[in-house]
């Protein structure tokens, strides 16, 4: 069975549980996403992150294409909170 995700506003959705918080990416999001690309674990299994992933890639990644593929229906990046800090 499909999930129809027709009425959702995937710019804006948020999922909310007890411990964790699902919500797009914000520009204060660029320092945990720059940090948590230069983890060889996170390398390991993203292997088409740019080498060397820089501040700007984070930029870009957590400006416009994060956003881009939520608007476009193609993707559903999120920024993942736990206990009210954004897990990197």
């Amino acid at each position: 069975m499909a999930l129809d995700l027709i009425a959702v506003d995937l710019t804006t959705e948020v999922v909310r549980t007890a411990r964790l918080v699902l919500r797009p990416f914000r520009p204060d999001d660029v320092d945990t996403v720059f940090r948590a690309c230069q983890d060889p674990e996170h390398r390991r299994w993203m292997p088409n992150l740019p080498e060397p992933y820089t501040r700007a890639d984070a930029v870009e990644f957590v400006t416009r294409s994060a956003a881009r593929g939520r608007a476009e229906g193609t993707a559903l990046d999120t920024a993942v909170e736990a206990d009210g800090e954004v897990v990197g």
